[in-house]
């Protein structure tokens, strides 16, 4: 399987012998105003078409991911103090 991000591409790829997929995850994440969930776009995608892991476990991944950072602090210190930066609310959301 190939995915590619379709509005980025100005020649399809034509292959045969996988299935291509092409998603216009670019345009979605400037929908949502976030260009930073371009990749987890994708990531839904390919889970669409193979569903090797589940939602809640990629959801279960982030908390603790998020849980972790927010533990060791590096998210304070590479913003304002209050966790308005890198990450910035996200992964507060993420553990509610």
């Amino acid at each position: 399987m190939l995915i590619y991000e379709a509005s980025t591409i100005l020649k399809p790829p034509t292959r045969t012998d996988i299935e291509i997929v092409p998603i216009e995850a670019a345009n979605e994440a400037s929908k949502l105003k976030n260009s930073k969930v371009l990749n987890m776009i994708i990531l839904g995608a390919f889970l669409k078409k193979k569903p090797i892991i589940s939602i809640d476990a990629i959801i279960e991944g982030l908390k603790k991911f998020f849980r972790e950072i927010s533990q060791s602090h590096s998210v304070e210190q590479r913003s304002d103090g209050e966790g308005n930066g890198i990450g910035g609310e996200c992964w507060r959301e993420c553990l509610e």
